[in-house]
């Protein structure tokens, strides 16, 4: 058990700091660890910002390191924790789209399936989770803790379905404590970033292959012969046409669907 993989926010936040294009390097300003941690819980809370210059070091480092933390993060906030609970299962894509943003301002297209593979194969190999379900596709249905591999398809609701998953039922930071351990080589100063060792998302059983998910939809002036506005998906320099919003006969990857109506995300505001 000494190294056993347990789901937490050090764990998640240690691989996504890994999927980004300068991982293990020292970051600055708003690509520093305390950057990212607070754009990552605005997506839960988008109020949310640090109290003090101090506060933001020392919180994001014990987060990171799958230490306790104190009450000053949402984290521990009940109302803001069943706010996004209720967001995630009353109005998917507007939780989606909090994602979208901070996939957009951080994430490596080089590394999005790395670390897809890592955080499946880190839920997968976590057996205190048991037969959990993650909000982690696209139209936002529930998935199986071991269906995960065949079922996404898109980083976004990955992230989004596995920080949720964490931020209401993942309260103990400190069960990630041993397995964050065996990721980094231990340090011989301590101002040096620890180099990250782990072969997490590397097996083979788990490794997958995911999109970033961009949304658009089309201008008053592109319609189709019914007259109503068409929505579209872009992927890289595909585009594809999703049936229009009086219809909804069909739609397609890079949607968000939910009863009969398709949801447009393509209009992202940048996180601060």
């Amino acid at each position: 058990m000494a190294n056993h993989p347990c789901l937490c926010v050090g764990t998640f936040f240690s691989l996504i700091l890994e999927g980004m294009p300068n991982s293990g390097k020292k970051r600055k300003g708003e690509n520093a660890n305390y950057a990212i941690m607070e754009n990552l819980l605005k997506v839960m809370s988008p109020e949310f910002k640090w109290e003090s210059d101090s506060d933001k070091s020392t919180v994001t480092s014990k987060l990171k390191s799958c230490k306790t933390y104190g009450d000053i993060t949402p984290l521990t906030d009940k109302i803001c924790i069943d706010s996004f609970d209720q967001l995630v299962k009353g109005d998917y894509p507007a939780a989606l789209e909090r994602m979208v943003a901070f996939t957009k301002k951080y994430m490596s297209n080089e590394k999005k399936d790395w670390l897809a593979s890592a955080l499946i194969e880190l839920v997968n190999m976590d057996d205190l989770l048991g037969k959990n379900i993650f909000f982690a596709t696209e139209n936002g249905d529930g998935v199986l803790t071991d269906s995960l591999t065949d079922k996404v398809h898109y980083l976004e609701p990955l992230l989004l379905g596995i920080w949720h998953h964490i931020v209401v039922n993942c309260c103990d930071n400190t069960v990630g404590e041993n397995i964050i351990s065996s990721w980094y080589e231990e340090k011989a100063d301590k101002h040096e970033t620890a180099k990250f060792i782990s072969d997490v998302g590397k097996n083979p059983k788990f490794q997958v292959k995911v999109e970033f998910l961009d949304t658009i939809s089309q201008s008053d002036n592109d319609r189709d012969d019914n007259g109503q506005n068409e929505f579209c998906f872009r992927n890289g320099n595909e585009e594809n046409s999703m049936g229009s919003s009086k219809t909804n006969n069909f739609f397609g990857k890079g949607s968000v669907q939910i009863a009969n109506n398709i949801y447009n995300i393509g209009h992202v505001e940048h996180l601060d």
